[in-house]
């Protein structure tokens, strides 16, 4: 994700043993504090294809680093919108649709890996998480979701930390934010700036707009910080694969080589991914004139929300929403 989050930076959450929050016990990541002080998080947007789902369900498997979305197409949605990368299934009169993503997961702390398996039945939703560079030592989160599945260590799906600034066409001070997906999160799963957007559109946060703080606050349900959702989540405990149609689920994007080997002679289907760099038209970062936490004359329901501000500000796709494959 490149040219979008070259316009406005952001960095990762730092590393403590019981949370993937703060950074009273510092990590090595080398992007952990790289956000300068002074620096503002844009509010971000999601223009894609993919609708809410109606009862949406989560699996991610900690070996595979994989995370699957499932739920059903509201009735009316026209499915020749679908992306390529997006698979359906007939269920009775209904289309249910699956959605994988690549994430990182937690490195060996304390020698075990640092994950929380088990079954979880909400989230709390941030859909707007900024960084806070007055408080220095705390978490940077680009202004990406924060979607909190377990309540006591906050564990999460949030945006990729680590990035580079040596790539093809460069611009001083540009940096190609990059998920590494291996295992090397305080325990989150880490995930493109993109996916961890639509997938908070998937379940019911109209994307299209731009999010403030407000729905930050701790719900009144659990206490926890964001809003209360109710969802069936699952995260397989190791050595467990996620399965679709009898076979293993991947999902087309690198390895870090800390990722396990894929086992031999069993059948997998790979799943198809997007990212933001070629399909500038569904995601983009929202300029500071036209950000609400940043502007505060602006409001989230401002008619320039419409829809297709990225394509205003940030041009057109270059692949194929049916393909992927170059325009």
């Amino acid at each position: 994700m490149r040219p979008l989050l070259a316009a406005a930076s952001f960095a990762s959450f730092a590393a403590l043993a019981v949370a993937c929050a703060s950074h009273t016990e510092e990590s090595d990541d080398s992007a952990d504090a790289i956000t300068k002080p002074g620096e503002t998080s844009p509010a971000w947007l999601y223009e894609g294809p993919m609708p809410t789902l109606e009862s949406p369900e989560i699996v991610t498997s900690i070996v595979g680093h994989t995370l699957r979305v499932t739920g059903l197409l509201p009735r009316t949605y026209d499915t020749s919108k679908l992306p390529w990368y997006a698979v359906t299934e007939r269920v009775a009169d209904r289309t249910r649709v699956h959605v994988v993503y690549p994430v990182a997961t937690g490195k060996m702390i304390d020698g075990k890996w640092n994950n929380v398996p088990g079954s979880y039945d909400h989230l709390n939703v941030r859909p707007f998480r900024p960084n806070d560079p007055a408080q220095l030592g705390k978490e940077h989160w680009g202004g990406f979701p924060f979607l909190n599945y377990h309540d006591a260590r906050r564990f999460a799906m949030h945006g990729p930390i680590d990035f580079t600034e040596d790539f093809p066409g460069a611009t001083p001070g540009a940096q190609d934010w990059r998920l590494v997906r291996g295992r090397i999160s305080a325990g989150c799963q880490r995930m493109q700036g993109e996916h961890v957007l639509e997938l908070t559109n998937m379940l019911g946060f109209d994307m299209s707009k731009p999010w403030t703080t407000a729905t930050n606050k701790p719900d009144p349900k659990n206490k926890v910080e964001g809003k209360w959702i109710p969802i069936k989540m699952t995260v397989l405990d190791e050595p467990q694969y996620d399965t679709f149609e009898g076979t293993i689920v991947d999902v087309d994007y690198p390895k870090d080589p800390s990722v396990p080997a894929l086992p031999e002679g069993k059948p997998v289907k790979v799943f198809g991914t997007w990212d933001a760099n070629e399909m500038r038209a569904w995601a983009c970062p929202v300029a500071k004139a036209d950000d609400p936490n940043r502007t505060p004359q602006v409001k989230r329901t401002d008619a320039r929300f419409n829809g297709t501000y990225c394509a205003r500000t940030h041009g057109a796709n270059t692949a194929s929403p049916a393909s992927g494959g170059a325009l």
